[in-house]
């Protein structure tokens, strides 16, 4: 039985987050989407509540923005016979709309993409010779 076909009370929170359109997300990127907001892959979604829910959401589409817009696809051949499978190129329109609707959701919840860490400011430099002071 896969993923789409669970019942709501049977899905977890990496069922979410595999669920939401995009492009497809390493097992790590999921699991570090998890680990920032302290959520097991197994706990329900329904136990999880709307803004762990929607977080996580605008955290997936946060890590849908950073996947590198190249196209890839496969191709096989084999004597005259040829297969190719495309997996589509990401845009920057695609990355602006997934940072436009993270950031819509942060806003509802009061976070941000942005960072609140230490800031480094130039203050100048001030030289010393000869024992003197500039």
């Amino acid at each position: 039985m896969g993923n789409g076909s669970l019942h709501i009370e049977e899905r977890t929170a990496e069922d979410y987050i595999r669920g939401i359109p995009g492009p497809e997300l390493t097992d790590g990127a999921i699991a570090n989407i998890l680990f920032k907001r302290n959520v097991a892959p197994s706990d329900s979604i329904i136990e999880l509540g709307k803004r762990t829910i929607e977080l996580l959401e605008a955290d997936t589409y946060i890590a849908f923005s950073l996947v590198p817009s190249v196209k890839t696809s496969v191709e096989d051949a084999d004597g005259n016979w040829k297969h190719k499978e495309g997996g589509g190129q990401i845009t920057n329109e695609d990355k602006r709309w997934w940072r436009q609707k993270a950031d819509e959701i942060y806003l509802r919840y009061g976070e941000t993409t942005y960072s609140k860490g230490p800031r480094v400011h130039a203050r100048g430099m001030r030289i010393w010779r000869n024992g003197d002071e500039y």
